[in-house]
């Protein structure tokens, strides 16, 4: 039983530990289904300065555009982001049920923003979108990884919204100080490349246009999310759980083994009488924590048991004093008023008195009685 309780904790503590390291480092699972994306925060860019930025490089197979905002929905805030497309397919979070918004009548909602707010997939909602009132349906449940603009709330997997570009560029016009144009771009690498090479080099062909608009660097390559990121601070967290269900594991088996030997101290000060040795006790003792019996009796121990401890009669390297003996090594015979099942002595060599055989004296004393 312990042993079985250990192998099981040690397993979930593993499956645990995988699953939790898969979502660290999958960026698809947390949202993330791009590359590498342009912020630019409270700037802008045009399509037509994305096209001169990036259209040329062979390393780029498409892009999106985006930008920043906040939503009321029900009376709460909700971090949010407007995206079209660009250059091939929608690059959008990723989507676990329904379908992106096609209109801006149509919007998409985290997994926790719908249970806080009381909604399902397929509902009609009133949606604020800075003075605006807009009558939307929900489409679809996504999972977002890290939008955030300035000190405001980000997106974080369940929380957040996303609708079409048109409806947050009010907003992103007055971040901006009425510039056209979008704060985001979302950035497809060519399959088939050497994707970490391509991010390089794209990032060094940026840096002179990062400067422009006073940042250090606008391109980013990892968005993960305040929860995924607090659980990649505690990714040991799994193994030492393991080795704690694996310390507990053993604890519960010695215990069974005390129990087991306290249970029947008195059979094995019986058979330590008949000659029984210390290691041969500690053999019974282990294999009953592992294979329990019926309290009150202690079997004939087997050949997996004392058999395979030999004695002097018959025994491997001269070992003295061993309760089962004999080269024939029959089954032993019952012994008339042995308590709880215990076997008698076996009908071999050493049933005889012997010189060769010490203790034949208390077993003859032992039959005798």
């Amino acid at each position: 039983m312990g042993t079985t309780l250990s192998v099981l904790a040690v397993t979930a503590a593993f499956t645990f530990g995988a699953s939790l390291l898969q979502l660290v480092h999958a960026p698809s699972r947390y949202g993330q289904a791009w590359d590498a994306a342009i912020d630019l925060q409270f700037g802008s860019i045009t399509p037509a300065q994305a096209g001169h930025l990036v259209g040329r490089d062979p390393d780029v197979s498409g892009w999106s555009f985006g930008d920043h905002g906040i939503i009321g929905i029900g009376g709460a805030l909700v971090p949010a982001i407007g995206v079209t497309a660009g250059r091939g397919p929608l690059l959008s979070p990723t989507l676990l049920q329904g379908h992106l918004p096609r209109t801006a009548r149509e919007i998409v909602l985290g997994t926790s923003t719908l249970r806080r707010l009381g909604l399902r997939v397929g509902e009609p909602v009133t949606v604020t979108v800075g003075r605006r009132q807009i009558r939307d349906r929900i489409v679809g449940r996504a999972v977002f990884p890290n939008f955030g603009q300035g000190g405001f709330t980000p997106t974080d997997l369940g929380e957040g919204a996303e609708t079409t570009a048109a409806v947050m560029q009010t907003q992103a016009a007055a971040s901006a100080g009425g510039l056209p144009g979008y704060e985001f771009m979302l950035l497809r690498m060519r399959p088939g490349r050497d994707g970490a090479a391509g991010v390089a080099r794209l990032q060094r062909s940026l840096a002179s246009y990062c400067r422009t608009v006073q940042q250090s660097t606008c391109l980013v390559t990892d968005q993960r999310p305040n929860g995924v990121t607090n659980y990649a601070r505690i990714d040991g967290i799994p193994e030492v759980l393991a080795l704690m269900l694996a310390a507990l594991g053993m604890a519960v088996l010695g215990q069974l083994m005390v129990i087991s030997g306290w249970r029947r101290r008195r059979d094995f000060a019986t058979l330590k009488a008949l000659g029984l040795l210390r290691r041969q006790v500690r053999a019974i003792v282990g294999l009953g924590a592992v294979h329990q019996r019926p309290r009150g009796a202690v079997r004939h121990p087997g050949p997996g048991a004392v058999r395979a401890a030999h004695d002097p009669c018959g025994g491997p390297a001269g070992e003295r004093g061993g309760l089962l003996a004999g080269p024939d090594r029959r089954q032993a015979e019952p012994w008339p008023g042995a308590p709880g099942g215990v076997s008698g002595l076996p009908a071999g060599p050493c049933a005889a008195p012997t010189n060769r055989c010490p203790g034949t004296r208390h077993r003859q004393l032992a039959r005798r009685h």
